[in-house]
C-alpha cells in the first residue's frame, strides 16, 4: 500500500510539474498570441492602407473611365437627340408639324391667305384704308423726288449763303482788327 502511495505521490508531483509546464506553455502561448494580434493589427493597417490606395487609384481610374464614357455617351446623345438628323425632320412631319406644302394648305384652311391672295387682299385693304394703290404710290414717289430736288436746291442755296456769311464775318473781323 505504502509503495503504491509513494508511487501515486510521485505521479502527482510529476503531474503538478506537467501542469506547471503547461501553465508556462500557456503563458508563452498567450505572449505569442499577443505578438500575433499585434502583427495582425499591423498587417491590417498595412492592408487597409494598401486597399485604400488601390481603391483611390481605382476610383480615379474609374472616374477617368466614367468621364471618358460620359463624354462618349454625351457625344452619342448629342448626335442622337440634339443635332437634327433627317429622322427628326420626319418626326416633325409625323408629329403634325407641317411641311411647306402642308403649311400653305393649313394657312389657307385657317383663313390666312396664300401669297397670291395676300397680295390681292393687301392692295384691296390699302385702297379701302385710304392708302394708295401702287399707281398712287408711284405718283407720290415722283412728287417726293421733286420735293427732294427742290430741297437739295434750297440746301445748295443755303450753303452758298453760309459761305457768303462766313466771308462777311471774316471781313467784319478784319475790319474790327484794324
Amino acid at each position: 500500500m505504502e509503495r503504491n502511495m509513494v508511487a501515486m505521490e510521485k505521479d502527482m508531483v510529476a503531474m503538478d510539474m506537467m501542469i506547471t509546464n503547461m501553465e508556462k506553455d500557456t503563458v508563452a502561448m498567450e505572449k505569442g498570441m499577443a505578438v500575433m494580434v499585434k502583427d495582425m493589427v499591423g498587417m491590417d493597417m498595412m492592408i487597409m492602407e494598401k486597399v485604400m490606395a488601390a481603391m483611390v487609384k481605382d476610383m480615379v481610374g474609374m472616374d477617368m473611365m466614367i468621364m471618358e464614357k460620359v463624354t462618349v455617351d454625351m457625344e452619342k446623345d448629342m448626335a442622337d437627340m440634339g443635332m437634327m438628323t433627317m429622322a427628326m425632320e420626319k418626326d416633325t412631319v409625323d408629329m403634325g408639324m407641317m411641311t411647306m406644302v402642308d403649311m400653305e394648305k393649313d394657312m389657307a384652311d385657317m383663313g390666312m391667305m396664300t401669297m397670291e391672295k395676300v397680295m390681292v387682299d393687301m392692295e384691296k385693304d390699302m385702297v379701302e384704308m385710304g392708302m394708295m394703290t401702287i399707281v398712287d404710290m408711284e405718283k407720290d414717289t415722283v412728287d417726293m423726288d421733286m420735293m427732294i430736288t427742290v430741297m437739295v436746291k434750297v440746301m445748295v442755296a443755303m450753303e452758298k449763303d453760309m459761305v457768303a456769311m462766313d466771308m462777311m464775318i471774316m471781313v467784319m473781323v478784319k475790319a474790327m482788327e484794324t
